[in-house]
């Protein structure tokens, strides 16, 4: 195992062989904003509860819901310089086909050729500009303080992490959340011209993100130990990043027993005859929600599509296609968008629909070895879930006998499998078993786990 200084001694429980005279001191750092995140926001209650100290630094913490259940964890908002990753905004209408405002007065030329000449020039470096802004604002931030291990939550928190861990002499762990080098990145901005041209705007536009990634892959050589959120992520990086296979430590949700609630339903003029399927998250390319509007149209009349979204802006283009997609579908009155739920209130609002869809197409390593959060929360709301055909997905729907696969590359197929399962004998027997699967698929069954890695890596431990 590599490490980068001091070993700690222990985590401060009371009595406990070792322990050190004040809790051991663990740091998680993530440049995401964990208003909807709460992956993070379950570790750190977790170690807290565990009798650790913990420190979490963000661009933005989790909702107050959230760290009200928590308030002896400090977190420490650092702002993000990111034109890359920008805010949320709510999907564009809670309707198909609702009027956009009136367009902004048109930029002067000279305005258009700067952007232009910004765009292709300055822009491509902004990743890598965030990257050293965001170590350097984080070290300010944690002057003076004495930690013992730093977690890294995602790829972009790693070059913060491993320098704060440098010179506190601390552990580092890193949080496998996704495969960030094969992320879907916007295409805007596209240079035309010649295709030599092209292909050297191309490359140039791509070198500060290769930078960035290599800057990666060094510091997760200094990491101590990994954990990833899925098997496939897992053995990702065991073959690919040469680190040991890391622990799985996925996203479960909270344990809460199944009680009924009609809000999704009210909030959509629906009865309780009408069989409701639910799709929740951000919208852009890779979520599959093209082929979702598609297979509205081959389900029967009284089969009705829900999706809850967010929108990130370099998305709201996509967003609105699909908006106008749903528009024109022959179901189009059966297709409703409607808000994200507050992560604390996701759970109990989702419930009210039938089943769940993740309907991800299978593209890239990135999506390949994905297990998304919304998996454990459609779990947690007790809904069968037709997924596409990705490995981690399948294994698990599989395994509990919670839903079907589907091709995610042909609509008719996912229209059969959703009606197929909303047969009322199969829809029982599926919804029984989600209960069960939600009695092992929980929080409480994940954190013993990632409790434990944490305890070895304070410890200098092998955790097994």
């Amino acid at each position: 195992m590599v490490r980068l200084g001091r070993r700690a001694s222990g985590r401060g429980k009371s009595g406990a062989p070792g322990a050190r005279r004040h809790p051991a001191h663990v740091c998680i750092v993530s440049r995401k904003d964990l208003t909807n995140n709460t992956r993070v926001h379950r570790q750190a209650a977790a170690l807290d509860a565990a009798g650790y100290r913990v420190t979490v630094v963000c661009p933005a913490p989790p909702a107050p819901g959230l760290r009200q259940r928590t308030p002896q964890v400090a977190y420490r908002t650092v702002p993000v310089f990111n034109t890359e990753a920008g805010g949320v905004s709510p999907a564009p209408s809670s309707q198909p086909g609702a009027a956009s405002a009136p367009a902004a007065m048109r930029p002067s030329a000279v305005r258009r050729h700067f952007r232009a000449v910004w765009n292709a020039v300055v822009r491509p470096w902004n990743p890598l500009r965030t990257t050293f802004r965001y170590r350097r604002r984080v070290l300010g931030v944690m002057a003076g303080a004495s930690v013992d291990l730093v977690q890294a939550h995602d790829a972009p928190a790693l070059a913060a992490a491993a320098a704060l861990a440098r010179r506190c002499e601390a552990e580092l762990l890193y949080d496998a959340v996704e495969i960030t080098e094969y992320r879907l990145h916007s295409r805007e901005d596209t240079p035309g011209g010649t295709q030599l041209a092209a292909r050297l705007a191309a490359a140039y536009k791509t070198f500060p993100r290769s930078v960035a990634n290599a800057l990666d892959r060094r510091a997760l050589r200094r990491c101590g130990r990994v954990i990833a959120v899925s098997e496939g992520v897992a053995q990702w990086y065991a073959r690919h990043r040469g680190v040991s296979t890391p622990a799985v430590i996925r996203n479960c949700r909270d344990y809460h027993p199944w009680l009924e609630d009609h809000r999704l339903r009210r909030d959509c003029g629906l009865s309780d005859s009408a069989r409701v399927v639910l799709w929740f998250g951000y919208t852009y390319p890779a979520q599959g929600i093209e082929r979702l509007i598609e297979a509205a149209a081959h389900t029967p009349e009284h089969v009705h599509f829900l999706l809850l979204t967010m929108t990130m802006p370099r998305w709201e283009a996509f967003a609105e296609s699909i908006h106008a997609a749903a528009a024109a579908s022959p179901a189009a009155h059966r297709i409703f968008f409607r808000p994200a739920r507050a992560p604390d209130d996701l759970v109990a609002y989702a419930s009210g629909a039938d089943i769940g869809i993740i309907p991800r197409p299978n593209v890239g390593p990135n999506v390949a070895y994905s297990l998304p959060n919304k998996f454990f929360e459609m779990v947690m709301a007790r809904l069968p879930i037709a997924v596409s055909d990705v490995p981690d997905m399948r294994s698990l729907v599989e395994r509990y006998d919670i839903g079907r696969v589907f091709d995610e590359n042909d609509s008719t197929s996912v229209a059969e499998t959703v009606s197929s399962m909303l047969d009322p004998t199969t829809l029982h027997t599926l919804k029984t078993n989600a209960d069960t699967a939600a009695q092992e698929l929980n929080w409480a069954v994940e954190r013993r786990r990632y409790v434990s890695v944490i305890d070895a890596c304070v410890s200098g431990s092998a955790y097994s």
